[in-house]
């Protein structure tokens, strides 16, 4: 929440440079950068110049809150990336009406440690699954008509 770079790798927790907010994202975003951003086959950085290419190529894409009910999964969704919010006691946009369990993978905040295995054990069908549920689901969370089309949209699947 302070716009500043983590501290260097193995730097005692916090790895934040400041505590200027310390509720933001329940803390989740740096417990995240903290376990698994020099994990193999994982690209989490502070920000990036690519952010809407990084989520077209991505198949996971990290959905924590921010400084309240985050946005992120229903942007990361618009762009055919798998959501994994990192919520607890947070119901995410139009759930239960919208089956989030079908196209996000959740992870529980305790759970982060071990979330690469998580999303390891999800099979090669499994994503092709969740890839199509989402590709349906993402029109109705994306308000184009309140904030404009990404790919042609023109409202008629606004929620």
């Amino acid at each position: 929440g302070d716009n500043k770079d983590p501290k260097p790798p193995g730097t005692p927790w916090p790895i934040c440079q400041t505590p200027t907010n310390p509720l933001y994202s329940a803390g989740m975003r740096q417990q995240v950068y903290a376990q698994h951003a020099h994990r193999a086959g994982y690209r989490i950085v502070p920000r990036s110049p690519s952010y809407i290419d990084d989520m077209s190529r991505a198949q996971f894409c990290l959905a924590p809150t921010g400084g309240g009910h985050g946005k992120r999964q229903v942007l990361v969704a618009r762009f055919g990336c798998i959501p994994v919010p990192i919520t607890d006691h947070v119901l995410q946009p139009f759930e239960p009406e919208l089956p989030w369990e079908e196209f996000s993978v959740p992870v529980l905040e305790a759970d982060v440690p071990r979330m690469h295995d998580i999303l390891a054990a999800i099979t090669p069908d499994q994503v092709a699954k969740m890839q199509a549920a989402l590709a349906c689901a993402s029109k109705h969370l994306w308000w184009s008509t309140l904030w404009g089309g990404i790919f042609g949209e023109d409202g008629r699947y606004d929620a």
